[in-house]
């Protein structure tokens, strides 16, 4: 098991430098607008080894993101703090939806079908757009991701993904998305491996 505290340092913009909202309309400049924010991150992030039980959670994280310098003009819409959560889990699937002779034990080293859950959630606080500010719905975005990875491919999976909450496409930020992805993605699923 290991168990650590992590900080991030982080910067986000889209490196344009046309005005933030129109004179006219005040309504946000999504072609070249500006938009800056600084973030620092912090929390604890929880982890284990892997182990031959078909169903294990993999990694845990749990953090408090701070924007503490932003572009003037988007101070009070974009909500300057965040709870997040982020976790992870394996599910080996059982002999019978396999290949004869494939061999299910994660520490055997021997390929295997699985799938794989990634769930992200995070609270938006303080203050925002005034007509988002009273609905919780436009304060939470959520990312559920399960992925799948036949027994025969090494290093290829196929996911499905929901996406709820403030556009992650910087100035884009004051609509909310909801969004179905599907998709195949190249995928080692290290966790699955046989140690050594």
């Amino acid at each position: 098991q290991k168990q650590f505290f992590f900080v991030s340092w982080a910067h986000h913009s889209n490196g344009q430098s046309g005005l933030f909202a129109d004179s006219i309309t005040h309504e946000i400049n999504t072609y070249d607008g500006d938009f800056t924010t600084n973030f620092i991150e912090a929390g604890p992030f929880f982890s284990r080894v892997p182990s031959n039980k078909r169903f294990v959670t993999d990694y845990l994280k749990l953090s408090l993101t701070y924007n503490y310098k932003q572009s003037e003009q988007i101070k009070g819409l974009y909500g300057i703090f965040r709870i997040n959560q982020e976790m992870q889990s394996f599910i080996t699937l059982p002999k019978s939806l396999l290949k004869a002779g494939v061999e299910t034990n994660p520490l055997s080293g021997r390929k295997h079908s699985s799938l794989r859950l990634t769930i992200k959630n995070s609270l938006i606080l303080g203050e925002m757009d005034e007509a988002k500010t009273n609905s919780i719905l436009n304060r939470i975005t959520t990312s559920w991701i399960l992925a799948y990875r036949p027994a025969m491919l090494e290093d290829v999976s196929f996911f499905i993904q929901y996406y709820y909450g403030q556009d992650y496409y910087n100035i884009w930020f004051a609509r909310n998305l909801s969004v179905f992805r599907i998709g195949i993605q190249a995928d080692t699923f290290q966790f699955l491996n046989k140690r050594k």
